[in-house]
């Protein structure tokens, strides 16, 4: 069976339940959802029918619940920063992260992930160059840029800090943290 035909017909089905799958209780099960969600998330029709499902978000409230409780939200955060590294290639997800016409609740996410990028205990260093890519796409957003250059400018202020010299990092993640500023 072809999977992209099979996608391409059973998409609208298909995609609810693997979304509702991420709720799952067994790590395995909810692994290999993220890791079909970042594969489908490469394919453009695909991507738009999740984008429609309000994946950005759903992930997003699994990872903030997961950062309250000390819990890991997918079994495998590797995982769930490619889906929105790759999801935020499109404007529609840069929207959802950024929860525009939430009023206060506007570039909460982003702050979320710029504090994901810089906590030590809570993401690896492989998450951290995926996120900074998330904040890369995110920063080509006018409104993506206001919420990275916030009223009290948080932000940026943790972001200049990551980009340092005294910082141990790799020079992929130095070089998506500058681009975050360009």
């Amino acid at each position: 069976v072809d999977g992209k035909k099979l996608l391409q017909t059973s998409g609208s089905k298909l995609f609810p339940v693997l979304l509702r799958l991420l709720h799952d209780e067994s790590a395995k099960v909810t692994a290999q959802v993220y890791a079909t969600l970042v594969n489908l998330s490469l394919d453009e029709g695909a991507c738009r029918q999740l984008l429609t499902l309000g994946v950005v978000e759903r992930v997003m409230e699994i990872l903030r619940g997961s950062s309250k409780t000390g819990g890991d939200a997918s079994g495998d955060l590797q995982l769930t920063a490619k889906l929105l590294s790759n999801l935020t290639l499109h404007q529609e997800a840069i929207e959802q992260l950024l929860q525009k016409g939430k009023g206060p609740l506007e570039g909460y996410f982003v702050s979320w992930i710029v504090s994901a990028i810089v906590t030590e205990d809570r993401v690896k260093r492989d998450e951290r160059e995926y996120f900074a890519g998330v904040l890369t796409n995110v920063s080509q957003d006018k409104v993506g840029r206001a919420a990275l250059l916030d009223s009290s400018g948080t932000n940026l202020k943790v972001l200049s800090g990551e980009v340092g010299p005294s910082k141990a990092q790799s020079a992929l993640r130095r070089e998506s943290l500058c681009r975050v500023f360009r």
